[in-house]
């Protein structure tokens, strides 16, 4: 009964999302509002319960002091943020300056991890495999395909960076030079961009095929509860 339950609500917040297609509605802005409130709510229920369980509870049962301040700085740090939310029209909004301090804390470490992980995790490795594509031992459609991976690399890197510096240089001709890679980086770039978008469409796709085929078994049940 849960299954049948969970399918048909689900059937009905997808007619009123695909009555979008008549215009915006109320029943529309409705379902949306359902979607983003219900996710909301999910994700404030999961981060009230992680920080209870994980850090309040820790932070209330006794330890050793290590494990204490531990628990207790990334708390006051984190209710020290949230004066941040104070209105800095009264008295009381001098307060939100104090949320600075874990606030520079979270930007600046976010920043140093976002900029590690894409060193090592994106920029390092792409370049690394531009590089291993090239191999005179291996079959000519392996070279091939690393010789098109290193072109388009460096020509879309030409695309967005390299630009002529005066007039001069494009008189001497290393600005066409510049404009004929600009120009082939740009078609590697296009080429890129449309798979995305075509890999995001067929997902889309399939996730519609998917909704379509629920509301199909929901039919078909309604159906054969009527006949029996």
């Amino acid at each position: 009964m849960g299954d049948i339950l969970g399918l048909i609500v689900g059937a009905v917040v997808t007619l009123l999302i695909f009555s979008y297609l008549l215009g915006g509605n109320v029943l529309y802005r409705w379902a949306l509002a359902l979607l983003v409130g219900t996710a909301i709510g999910y994700t404030t229920g999961i981060a009230i319960q992680y920080i209870w369980n994980e850090w309040a509870l820790k932070a209330l049962t006794p330890a050793d002091l290590i494990t204490q301040l531990g628990t207790l700085i990334p708390l006051g740090l984190g209710v020290v943020l949230m004066l941040k939310a104070l209105p800095t029209s009264r008295a009381v909004g001098r307060l939100a300056v104090l949320g600075n301090i874990p606030l520079g804390i979270l930007v600046g470490t976010g920043a140093g991890v976002a900029v590690s992980g894409a060193l090592t995790g994106s920029l390092i490795p792409q370049v690394l495999a531009t590089g291993q594509g090239i191999a005179m031992d291996g079959d000519i459609i392996e070279l091939l395909q690393g010789l098109v991976v290193l072109i388009g690399t460096v020509t879309v890197l030409v695309l967005f960076t390299a630009k002529p510096k005066s007039q001069e240089a494009e008189e001497e001709g290393s600005g066409q030079w510049l404009t004929i890679l600009s120009q082939v980086g740009r078609f590697f770039l296009v080429v890129g961009l449309g798979a995305a978008f075509a890999g995001a469409i067929s997902s889309a796709l399939t996730a519609m095929v998917i909704r379509v085929g629920q509301l199909g078994d929901l039919i078909n049940w309604l159906v054969s509860s009527v006949g029996g």
